[in-house]
């Protein structure tokens, strides 16, 4: 039996795209989540709630769709957890998703994780507070001189 994705979306994301593009894209999501939840959040308890409740499912991976804060927010109560985090590119920037190569069209993003295509990534952490950390090289990239 295939164990569950679950899918954790940021309503917000994006200004309103990724409630959008979930509506329209419900049943491939559906496909993918294989029985697993499909949330719509609005705020970091409900993604809280949301990963604890893909966590009770014993779903093999949880998908969070946002911007780079939502990412954040569902990687961090993630972190030495043996579950997939996968990444649906929804927000503003998407720096996450850009540094790793994610495709940022949502639809091809959702094909890979279908296809089970996955990456190492490091976690940093500040504070206590934990987070999703690209490649050196990746950031690099990004990195720019200020005078």
């Amino acid at each position: 039996m295939t164990r569950p994705i679950a899918f954790i979306l940021n309503g917000h994301a994006g200004h309103g795209f990724a409630r959008t593009w979930m509506d329209e894209n419900r049943i491939a999501i559906e496909a993918v989540a294989a029985g697993g939840p499909i949330s719509v959040v609005e705020n970091g308890e409900q993604i809280r709630a949301a990963v604890e409740q893909a966590l009770a499912l014993r779903c093999k991976a949880v998908v969070a769709g946002g911007g780079d804060g939502t990412l954040n927010a569902v990687a961090s109560k993630l972190v030495n957890v043996p579950v997939a985090f996968g990444v649906l590119p929804m927000g503003t920037l998407n720096h996450f998703a850009k540094d790793l190569g994610i495709p940022l069209d949502p639809a091809a993003a959702l094909q890979n994780i279908a296809a089970g295509n996955t990456i190492s990534v490091d976690i940093g952490e500040v504070n206590g507070h934990f987070f999703p950390q690209p490649p050196p090289e990746a950031a690099a990239k990004r990195t720019r001189s200020i005078y």
